[in-house]
């Protein structure tokens, strides 16, 4: 097996200037697989803003094996029922 993988701590990209957080943790569970989770976070930006990097990091990287990330344009419906619940 080859050497495990070395993360670098903090951020990998220059510091932001807004960090979102997801709103609740999410339960792992101890084994099985566990479903996407889709989660909506509103960027609060109220005018057409030019984003550079971003950068998705999760808590604990032992867990997390990917994380898939969407920009909603306003208006657009694209799991909006995941918004509501």
């Amino acid at each position: 097996m080859p050497p495990a993988r070395n993360f670098a701590e903090g951020w990998t990209i220059p510091k932001p200037d807004v960090v979102y957080q997801l709103p609740k943790p999410f339960p792992i569970p101890a084994t099985g697989v566990m479903q996407y989770q889709y989660v909506i976070i509103p960027t609060g930006f109220t005018k057409d803003t030019w984003v550079q990097d971003v950068e998705a990091a999760p808590t604990d990287r032992s867990i997390v094996h990917h994380i898939v990330a969407y920009v909603r344009a306003p208006g657009i419906q694209l799991l909006q029922r995941y918004a509501e619940e």
